[in-house]
């Protein structure tokens, strides 16, 4: 009996860790869009339903000299829009990520910290 109810304390446990990690996880619309922003200077981020349109604009407040922010409340997209499309610029978009709530970047089907979204996607 004791096992069991161990057993459902941490299948629950482990439910709400998946559910926090939706919560704080970003997706681009595909890999190959990502990689085309680093020419354009153009990405765009699909945040979690719900996200409030405030954060995303007290975020990018901080970053206007690398970028503009253009946040659709409706579909939860950001556009992001390089001033000059750097790989230092590129690198601040890791900060405005994580400054706007989000621990992860979902690309495709593979999950990735910012530091690794920028090494494997928006690094020279």
């Amino acid at each position: 009996m004791k096992s069991i109810i161990l057993f459902v304390l941490f299948a629950i446990s482990f439910s709400f860790m998946g559910l926090s990690q939706d919560a704080n996880t970003v997706k681009t619309l595909s890999a190959d869009e990502v990689r085309a922003g680093k020419n354009t200077g153009l990405f765009t981020f699909v945040y979690p339903d719900g996200t409030n349109a405030d954060v995303i604009e007290d975020a990018s407040q901080y970053y206007v000299q690398y970028f503009t922010v253009e946040f659709d409340a409706n579909t939860s997209t950001a556009m992001i829009k390089m001033i000059t499309n750097d790989a230092m610029g590129r690198r601040i978009i890791t900060r405005f990520l994580t400054a706007s709530g989000m621990q992860h970047v979902l690309v495709g089907e593979k999950l990735y910290d910012p530091q690794e979204f920028y090494d494997n996607f928006l690094a020279d």
